[in-house]
């Protein structure tokens, strides 16, 4: 039970961070200030850091192996951001969603290996 509640503080952090982001991105872009790729760049940026952010913590905190803990993580992002796009977006399965989620689940082990072994020294 205590793994799980590690899990989805880290999710909650997560999305709560993307979020708001996101809402400071989308009003700059109401302003005019961003233009409309800077925008579409800028989502993908923030998604990504978010996560490689909160593997790395997830990987501090963990005392397993990081590459098991950033795969435990990235399938559960992976999962709730599949649920929303096809909820939401219909948008089931492209290629392009394909290779966001090898780039997000890549990211995930790598930051979790790192932030496991910065634990260590």
């Amino acid at each position: 039970m205590n793994k799980i509640k590690k899990y989805l503080k880290e999710i909650k952090k997560c999305i709560i961070s993307i979020l708001i982001f996101s809402f400071i991105v989308s009003t700059l872009y109401y302003f005019n200030i961003l233009g409309n790729t800077l925008v579409t760049y800028l989502g993908i940026l923030i998604v990504i850091l978010n996560i490689f952010i909160s593997s790395y913590n997830l990987g501090k905190k963990s005392s397993e192996n990081g590459y098991l803990e950033g795969l435990k993580f990235s399938s559960l992002i992976i999962l709730l951001l599949f649920l929303i796009t096809s909820v939401f977006f219909r948008d089931y399965i492209s290629l392009r969603l394909f290779i966001y989620y090898i780039i997000i689940i890549s990211l995930s082990v790598f930051a979790s290996m790192l932030g496991i072994s910065k634990k260590k020294s």
